[in-house]
């Protein structure tokens, strides 16, 4: 053990839910974000020196750390660790965790004991060169270090910076807009248009923030999207990066590598690639930012990656694009108050709706089957005149049995002219339209309790690409298809959020509680209940317990504690007291490790 006379004392984030850094003794030259390696609690583990000439307590005994080889991290990546830990109620290891996992950290490793290696075999083959006669083996040689020498540069070559890409006016209109924007420090939220507009104005301004000198970071929501664009943002950006968790180590590890080396750089990447050790970050571009994949759900930190980034820009000085054709409300409503600058695109087609009543069609005699008459006549004038159809079917097995009867009802139709789909499926479609889209069962898109589900119905109504969409529904009056037929955005819905006092009018919080033995947790979530109430403010709304909607057979049981805060200035205050409230509640109770925060939840 040593005590605090025996030198000089730093601090560390360690990759554990500790509420603390723990400080340890050092010997040598560190300074912030050095990676030492230490003990604690009989445990070995990495961390990241958080602060130096730290200044521990008298009574504490403190163990040495020893350095480590792996590359340190940056001060910005620390000040975006605690911003998340702040923001999401959880703490700065656990967020250390998620950024550099211990697969992530072995690879690390892995990385530098090859280096080590190719860096010993480069001064064996120097001075094998220095000895030798023949002409013919000094080229051998000459060959083989040239090969070293690239492969411990990084075999990257200069950045090939992409053409100018010529724009169309309104394109160009906006790029400039986008452009005002960020020279006035606000995000921008693109809104409209299609793909293929908002995507060449991202590489537009990518194109600029590199020849400025910056660079790039594209996030898109998911892996599927990722592989959609990877192809079309390469044929601009031929040394492109591509980061998310379906890559192969290896490649996720010289992506780290090239972002550290210091060369320019674009990413297109998933959530995940926020955690990249980013360097002179110019642009960050967030596509289709409605997206409810960009969330966390579990483990700590549970983040939303939109969220995240307007802060990672922040915190790198970097302008930040939201994209969507049906952006979120949240951002709709930053726009209308001002936060956020919008630029809307025109769509280069009209959409025409019709809504057929199934309940008022079967009192008609009007259907067949699972297919009203309307359908099956508006299908077969589209086939007829050799167009394409677009059917949209609830699930996979209902998929199945909508293409069955569909061939049965037209035999000599090719396959290729109909097109069946689910929901997920529809951000993945081409951008150009469709002449005709049908959904066989609308209703099941409509979710009766999440508070939600009526903005995510129309954001999914909205991206597809049709010239006429034919929507089978018993609720035809319902305020979501009523807002597709009048051409209304999402802020229809602005008012009922108000009244009810959900987001974007306040901060949302779920106490989420897990426990196999379904009894003790009822008993304890009415506890916890009890407690967070008595303990904040009266003008926080306390929901709950409830048992969420969409719970798995095979997961314990979980209860959700829902909590609505005013956005004030009581905020930040009112996290911390709930912070220590549920503490307090795990130490009486003894009951840790069954807690946790969901805030923001989507």
């Amino acid at each position: 053990m040593y005590s605090v006379q025996d030198g000089r004392f730093i601090q560390v984030i360690l990759p554990l839910k500790l509420e603390w850094e723990p400080f340890y003794s050092m010997e040598g030259t560190v300074s912030v974000g050095t990676r030492v390696t230490v003990r604690f609690a009989h445990r070995s583990y990495v961390g990241v020196v958080s602060a130096i000439d730290a200044k521990p307590s008298k009574e504490m005994n403190i163990l040495p750390a020893g350095l480590s080889s792996l590359p340190p991290v940056t001060e910005e990546e620390i000040r975006f660790w605690r911003y998340l830990a702040d923001y999401y109620l959880c703490t700065v290891g656990e967020v250390y965790k998620a950024a550099y996992p211990s697969l992530k950290t072995e690879q690390e490793a892995v990385e530098v004991r090859i280096h080590e290696r190719l860096e010993k075999r480069l001064l064996a083959v120097q001075s094998k060169l220095e000895k030798a006669k023949k002409d013919s083996v000094r080229e051998r040689y000459k060959a083989d270090l040239a090969r070293l020498q690239a492969i411990l540069e990084g075999n990257r070559p200069p950045f090939l910076e992409g053409d100018e890409n010529p724009l169309s006016p309104q394109c160009e209109n906006a790029c400039k807009d986008i452009q005002s924007a960020f020279f006035a420090g606000r995000t921008a939220l693109l809104e409209g248009g299609i793909g293929a507009e908002r995507l060449a104005i991202g590489l537009e301004l990518a194109r600029r923030t590199l020849s400025a000198g910056k660079n790039v970071l594209l996030l898109v929501p998911d892996i599927a999207l990722t592989r959609h664009l990877e192809e079309q943002v390469a044929a601009v950006f031929p040394d492109l990066l591509v980061y998310h968790s379906a890559r192969t180590s290896a490649a996720r590890r010289a992506v780290g590598s090239a972002i550290r080396s210091g060369v320019p750089y674009i990413v297109l990447g998933t959530r995940s690639a926020l955690f990249l050790p980013h360097q002179k970050l110019g642009l960050i571009v967030v596509d289709q930012e409605q997206d409810s994949s960009y969330k966390q759900d579990s483990p700590a930190p549970r983040y939303h990656a939109r969220e995240a980034a307007i802060f990672l820009g922040i915190t790198h000085g970097a302008n930040v694009l939201l994209s969507s054709e049906t952006p979120s409300l949240e951002s709709l409503y930053n726009v209308e108050t001002g936060l956020f600058a919008g630029i809307k695109l025109q769509q280069s087609f009209q959409q025409e709706t019709t809504l057929v009543n199934i309940s008022v069609e079967q009192r008609k005699r009007g259907m067949a089957g699972a297919f009203s008459l309307k359908l099956l006549s508006a299908v077969k004038d589209a086939l007829d005149a050799g167009e394409k159809v677009l059917v949209i079917s609830r699930s996979r097995q209902a998929q199945e049995e909508d293409s069955a009867e569909f061939n049965r009802l037209y035999p000599a139709i090719p396959a290729e002219s109909i097109s069946f789909i689910t929901p997920v499926g529809i951000k993945l479609l081409p951008a150009q339209a469709f002449p005709l889209a049908v959904i066989i069962q609308a209703d099941s898109l409509l979710g009766k309790e999440d508070f939600r589900a009526d903005e995510k119905a129309l954001q999914m109504l909205r991206q597809i690409p049709c010239r006429r969409l034919l929507i089978q529904t018993r609720e035809d009056k319902h305020p979501v298809f009523q807002a597709l037929v009048n051409g209304l955005s999402g802020l229809a819905f602005l008012q009922e959020r108000r009244a009810f006092g959900y987001p974007p009018f306040s901060r949302m919080i779920d106490v989420v509680v897990t426990d196999k033995n379904e009894k003790r947790l009822d008993y304890l979530s009415e506890v916890l209940v009890g407690t967070i109430k008595s303990a904040l403010p009266s003008e926080v709304t306390t929901i709950g317990p409830f048992t969420p909607m969409h719970s798995f057979p095979e997961a314990s049981p979980v209860r959700i504690i829902r909590l609505l805060f005013p956005k004030n200035s009581s905020l930040r205050c009112s996290k911390a007291i709930l912070l220590s409230t549920v503490a307090k509640v795990e130490k009486e109770r003894k009951y840790p490790g069954h807690i946790h925060f969901d805030v923001d939840p989507v």
